[in-house]
């Protein structure tokens, strides 16, 4: 069993002056709770889909008169890690789309600048996390060829698949 102690009036957690957790003789009980430390089992989780962190004790007072005072149990966060994401296979999969291509050919008389300047802005928007220029570009595009609604949210779910910032995927979805 491991104890801690916690200052009365500024709720400091300090070392139990023990090491074999026996009473500590002429302790200031006025000035310190005296708390058993309980600690959760770490969890077992795969480390390639998650971490997990110690989290700072909660301290519990039961009885702030006794021997022991409460407990300081310290707990895990489980922090599930986010896929690395795929711009590459977003990238290859959109430009090798008929559908898509045929947009850009249909809006690239009547808008040419945002049409072609949609490989720049996408390699801008992985780069540099910059997703304006490819936004505009996109929503031109868009509009020009008329693409409908569907192949859009073909688009939006290709980004989602691949794992890419939601801000991106926010940006090249219908307002």
């Amino acid at each position: 069993m491991a104890f801690l102690l916690v200052n009365r009036s500024t709720n400091q957690i300090m070392s139990y002056p023990r090491q074999d957790d026996e009473p500590v003789i002429g302790l200031d009980r006025v000035k310190y709770h005296v708390v058993k430390v309980i600690c959760e089992a770490k969890p077992e989780l795969d480390p390639v889909a998650f971490s997990v962190q110690l989290l700072d004790p909660v301290i519990v007072i039961t009885d702030p008169n006794g021997e022991i005072n409460g407990t300081a149990t310290y707990s895990w966060e489980v922090i599930e890690k986010l896929p690395e994401p795929a711009w590459d296979q977003f990238s290859l999969t959109a430009l090798a789309d008929p559908g898509l291509n045929i947009a850009v050919l249909v809006a690239d008389p009547t808008v040419p600048n945002a049409a072609r300047g949609l490989s720049a802005a996408l390699l801008e928007a992985k780069l540099q996390g910059e997703y304006v220029n490819f936004a505009a570009c996109w929503a031109t595009v868009v509009a020009a060829a008329q693409i409908p609604s569907s192949r859009v949210a073909e688009l939006v779910g290709l980004a989602q698949a691949c794992h890419l910032p939601q801000a991106f995927i926010d940006a090249i979805s219908p307002p």
